[in-house]
């Protein structure tokens, strides 16, 4: 591939998904919503620092700014990461069926490309914590962009849990698979609610007349 994923215009990374090309997928886009959602938060803590009536928050508002852009680079990252995993898979899967190597070169493929996708969902969990801590403390004029960002956490989230389930599904390591679905389950069903939790709080309190 040429140009880096994440140096493209808005408008050349989506005509690259969807092109008939492999990468960008699902994995490399759930890491780039995840780094929007992360981006949100930030924006929120921003904009509350120097705020009146939030001088006491402040510190952690500055303590929100750098983990939130230490997590957006970081899922940046991941989508640059994500496509040469498969890209790296896909060479492996080409290969042919009575080739000795392709059986434990394909096993190492596949743990490579599941771990991008498990650490973008362990980033987007951190994530989510951030926009809880931000929509409790933060300036309630960003109220809105808190919750659209928990929604992007939201997807991000249940949507890098597929890239990790397309390979685990292939593998002939039962024990490493089930342990890594555990994993995605367990996430999931803790992170998705509380995301969700922000998401109908945020929304309330646009909602609110008087």
């Amino acid at each position: 591939m040429g140009e880096a994923l994440t140096e493209m215009s808005c408008r050349s990374f989506s005509s690259e998904l969807a092109a008939k090309t492999p990468t960008p997928g699902g994995g490399a886009t759930s890491a780039l919503v995840g780094a929007l959602a992360s981006s949100l938060c930030s924006m929120a803590a921003q904009f509350t620092v120097g705020k009146e009536g939030y001088g006491d928050v402040e510190a952690d508002m500055r303590r929100l700014i750098s983990e939130a852009a230490d997590l957006r680079l970081h899922l940046l990252d991941l989508v640059e990461e994500d496509a040469a995993a498969y890209a790296s898979l896909s060479v492996v899967l080409r290969m042919p069926k009575d080739e000795p190597k392709k059986v434990s070169e394909l096993e190492d493929a596949l743990k490579t490309a599941a771990a991008v996708p498990i650490d973008t969902m362990h980033s987007v969990c951190r994530v989510i914590e951030l926009l809880e801590e931000v929509g409790e403390k933060g300036s309630r004029l960003l109220s809105s962009d808190v919750g659209c960002g928990a929604s992007f956490a939201s997807a991000a989230l249940q949507a890098a849990s597929l890239t990790v389930f397309v390979n685990t599904k292939i593998s002939i390591d039962c024990q490493w698979a089930k342990q890594l679905e555990s994993s995605c389950a367990l996430m999931i069903n803790e992170y998705v609610p509380r995301a969700q939790l922000v998401v109908e709080k945020m929304a309330d309190r646009v909602r609110r007349r008087g």
